[in-house]
């Protein structure tokens, strides 16, 4: 009874101890399952794989730092700016015309070509005051003036043209005491008045391209021509004409109203006050007979009622050259003004 005793204890023990060894494996399994316990070899390849990846965002977020303070400090730098600033402005590099303003200061209208002239335009020799210095430039015309400018076409008179300063030309078609093609008398002397006798001068921007003239040919085919004395001059005309750039029934209109034959200074002083006066045409005409810009009337006329009355400035000048002499028409018979008829 004993030994069975023994025996059946002794596998209930044994039964007791496999199913400890199996609610330890079961434990062990569940709590592998839940993940609360975890291999530390597994968790320590985790955490370089971690590290390595924070290292590489650091090292491609400084790149991108340095390639930007670089890009602006490229833009930004005094060397970059001015490689820029040469580039983008042509201008800054274009050639002046010192050359040409050096002649200019050294117009000199006294010195007369003996071999073909008597004597220098009567007006050449005359020194400009002060306030004869090329004022023809201005500055920023639409903020002086409401009006607008329309452009004459070239050669063709100024029929419709209208001036920055001066308004509506006032031209016509003929020409006539007070006005012609190129422009009435009032509008070429603009500023210029008897009843205001002390407001300037302030000439309309006119070119030599830009006015209606004919040929010496044609005026001298026209009957009773005007420029008939002309005749036997007309190769100077032409020789001195082309080597100055200018018409050659110009160089005989001032031959004829200044009533001299210096054919070769007369081209050469036109041309050069023509530059000078950065074209403008009425402002260089008019310093051919002593004008400038900013006479008055009392200063044209001042000498008047001396003993030289014939030294006046001729107010009716431009109207004479301009829709006189350059269309073929005696110029001395033409304007509304006559200051220099003295006797």
């Amino acid at each position: 009874m004993t030994r069975r005793y023994d025996r059946f204890h002794s596998s209930d023990s044994d039964d007791s101890d496999g199913s400890d060894d199996r609610e330890r494996r079961d434990s062990s399994n569940a709590d592998t399952d839940d993940g609360d316990v975890r291999d530390p070899r597994k968790t320590r390849t985790t955490s370089r794989k971690a590290g390595g990846n924070v290292f590489l965002l650091g090292v491609v977020f400084f790149l991108a730092i340095a390639a930007c303070l670089g890009l602006a400090w490229y833009n930004f730098s005094p060397s970059a700016a001015a490689a820029s600033s040469a580039t983008s402005s042509p201008e800054a590099v274009s050639p002046t015309s010192a050359p040409e303003e050096v002649e200019a200061g050294l117009i000199s209208a006294s010195t007369p070509d003996q071999s073909e002239a008597s004597s220098p335009p009567s007006s050449a020799s005359q020194k400009s005051s002060p306030t004869s210095s090329p004022i023809s430039k201005q500055s920023s015309p639409s903020a002086q003036s409401t009006s607008t400018a329309k452009p004459a076409p070239a050669g063709e008179g100024l029929v419709g043209y209208v001036d920055e300063k001066c308004g509506p030309s006032g031209a016509v078609a003929k020409s006539t005491k007070d006005k012609g093609p190129n422009g009435s008398e009032d509008w070429l002397n603009c500023g210029l008045s008897k009843d205001e006798p002390d407001a300037p001068w302030t000439p309309p921007s006119i070119k030599l391209d830009q006015v209606k003239t004919i040929s010496l040919e044609v005026a001298l085919a026209m009957d009773n021509s005007a420029y008939k004395a002309c005749t036997k001059h007309v190769s100077l005309f032409e020789k001195y004409a082309e080597a100055y750039e200018v018409p050659p029934i110009l160089l005989a209109a001032f031959a004829m109203q200044e009533n001299h034959g210096s054919i070769k200074t007369g081209a050469a002083y036109f041309s050069q006050v023509l530059k000078e006066h950065d074209g403008s045409l009425l402002l260089a005409m008019g310093t051919y007979n002593g004008w400038y810009a900013g006479l008055t009337y009392n200063k044209a006329t001042a000498a008047r009622h001396t003993s030289c009355c014939e030294c006046q400035n001729n107010l009716d000048y431009h109207h004479s050259m301009l829709n006189g002499w350059l269309l073929g028409l005696d110029g001395s018979q033409m304007g509304t003004i006559r200051n220099i008829e003295c006797s």
